[in-house]
């Protein structure tokens, strides 16, 4: 190739931003951890304290990314399955 080139590019998907305050949350190194929305996953059902325990979840911290309307989220195929 005797031209080079140069490709530069930007694409993001921050929680709880949009483009217009992407670069302020991420400059001021906000916390946008938040938890599993009530009525997703049972946490008196799934929760344990322990994380080796199987079948369950010792954290209900979560980080929702805003969902293009009209789209379906990745996440509503991944339902916990009880055990036993």
């Amino acid at each position: 190739m005797s031209k080079k080139v140069a490709i530069v590019g930007h694409a993001f998907r921050f929680p709880g931003s949009t483009s217009s305050n992407y670069w302020q949350n991420l400059l001021e190194g906000r916390d946008l951890v938040t938890q599993v929305e009530e009525g997703r996953w049972s946490q008196e059902a799934f929760g344990h304290p322990d994380k080796a325990n199987p079948g369950t979840s010792y954290t209900f911290a979560a980080v929702p990314l805003a969902i293009s309307p009209g789209s379906t989220p990745a996440s509503s195929a991944f339902r916990p399955v009880r055990r036993g």
